[in-house]
């Protein structure tokens, strides 16, 4: 079902976030895009249930989330907990990815975006109660980090890689507000799609202040549990199917069999994005790793 969703007043303007993450997963992943209109309408009727044109947003997102609900019939939709355990499975893929192009020091749009939407999740499973300890320090690298590196992307500066250090002293503990909303949607251009670029250092823009986590964070990508892919993308399955029947034989080290299992999950987060020629590079890393051992 098509939402048409009527303007948003100025009262509702920070629902804006999870409608646009919604949109972005609408088509690939139903669950996420109904969960994040959810959320947006229980903000809305807290902030705002009198005017006209809240109501009217309001009354839109109902009549969606209703109808959808009606018609799909899958449990990420219509239970809580598995709802909860498959957005925390997305945000930390995303994570995962934004963090091995921070390793890199691929700094554009693409990182950012990965940052942000992690940080925007994050805020959507709140609505199933409080966030696990792991969970919240999460929400706050993301949050943190998509605007530590716009900003000096903004401002011209290179970003350092990884966890904050000194370029995190400045943050004071300031929480994620609109002001940084702003910024982070004007950087993005309306959150297009992640693909490969260069970064774009803008000339004369001001520095975001970049919001400091309570404690370090380090993703890594997750081989079971949390964290692992229960999609039916490329998993570990894939990888252990080709080591026992791939043409090679080559029998894998235990850090080979997780890199292959990384390669697997990294294809899959492109995917999420409709970044094809980035997933294909992946499984082409994956497959020449178990057929052959060797690691590009």
């Amino acid at each position: 079902m098509v939402l048409n969703l009527p303007p948003l007043p100025d009262t509702l303007k920070q629902i804006q976030r999870f409608l646009n993450v919604a949109n972005q997963f609408e088509q690939r992943d139903i669950a996420v895009a109904y969960w994040s209109r959810l959320h947006a309408l229980q903000l809305a009727l807290k902030m705002d249930r009198k005017s006209k044109e809240a109501q009217a947003v309001s009354v839109a997102l109902l009549d969606w989330l209703e109808k959808e609900k009606k018609g799909n019939q899958s449990s990420e939709i219509r239970q809580a907990a598995a709802a909860k355990t498959h957005l925390e499975e997305i945000a930390t893929r995303l994570l995962e990815k934004a963090y091995e192009l921070d390793l890199a020091e691929q700094y554009g749009k693409p990182i950012i975006h990965y940052f942000y939407t992690a940080g925007v999740l994050f805020d959507v499973m709140q609505q199933f109660g409080e966030l696990s300890e792991e969970a919240t320090q999460k929400r706050k690298y993301a949050k943190w980090k998509s605007v530590y590196i716009s900003g000096c992307l903004k401002s011209g500066e290179t970003p350092v890689p990884g966890p904050p250090g000194e370029q995190g002293a400045a943050g004071g503990g300031k929480p994620w507000d609109d002001d940084d909303e702003m910024e982070l949607q004007s950087f993005l251009g309306g959150h297009e799609k992640p693909g490969p670029e260069k970064p774009e250092a803008g000339s004369g823009a001001s520095h975001v202040s970049p919001v400091q986590p309570t404690s370090d964070f380090t993703p890594s990508p997750s081989t079971g549990g949390e964290g692992a892919s229960s999609s039916g993308g490329p998993s570990s399955s894939f990888v252990a199917s080709e080591e026992a029947g791939g043409t090679g034989g080559v029998k894998l080290t235990p850090e080979l069999t997780l890199k292959a299992q990384k390669y697997c999950k990294w294809a899959e987060s492109a995917l999420s994005y409709s970044d094809e020629p980035t997933a294909i590079d992946y499984l082409t890393k994956a497959l020449k790793l178990v057929r052959t051992g060797v690691d590009e």
